[in-house]
């Protein structure tokens, strides 16, 4: 089952969609390995998501609604696409399959890769914004 599908079929909201639905993404990545990896493109990923490029819109339409209410409840406030922007950086399939090649679990990878993001997003979303200084 695809993320899409998978994330819409949830009935938990909030952190324990974003877990579940993250977790499934490791799942994908285990079971098609390579192939997800080699989908990387020497582009940005805000550029991309913003054209709207195909690939990425099903994992944008799965996590878009799991982040924003992780954020709200973290108050954190909306963050948009860089919500997915910290997402995609740490859920890179090259990363998830070094971190199960060097000895995590998909259990220990998938449950450190969502604290990592939490601590993420915290961090996004209150340091201070120099574009106004």
């Amino acid at each position: 089952m695809n993320c899409g599908d998978f994330s819409a079929q949830q009935t938990t909201r909030g952190r324990q969609r974003l877990e579940a639905v993250s977790r499934h993404w490791v799942s994908l990545v285990l079971e098609h390995g390579g192939a997800m990896a080699q989908m990387r493109s020497h582009r940005g990923y805000l550029e991309r998501l913003r054209e709207n490029t195909g690939y990425l819109t099903p994992q944008a339409e799965a996590l878009t609604e799991p982040l924003r209410q992780t954020t709200e409840d973290l108050g954190l406030g909306d963050l948009g696409d860089e919500a997915l922007y910290l997402w995609n950086t740490l859920f890179d399939p090259r990363d998830i399959l070094d971190l199960i090649k060097s000895g995590r679990t998909e259990d220990e990878a998938a449950s450190r890769l969502v604290a990592a993001l939490r601590g993420a997003l915290i961090g996004w979303a209150t340091a201070p914004d120099r574009r106004d200084d």
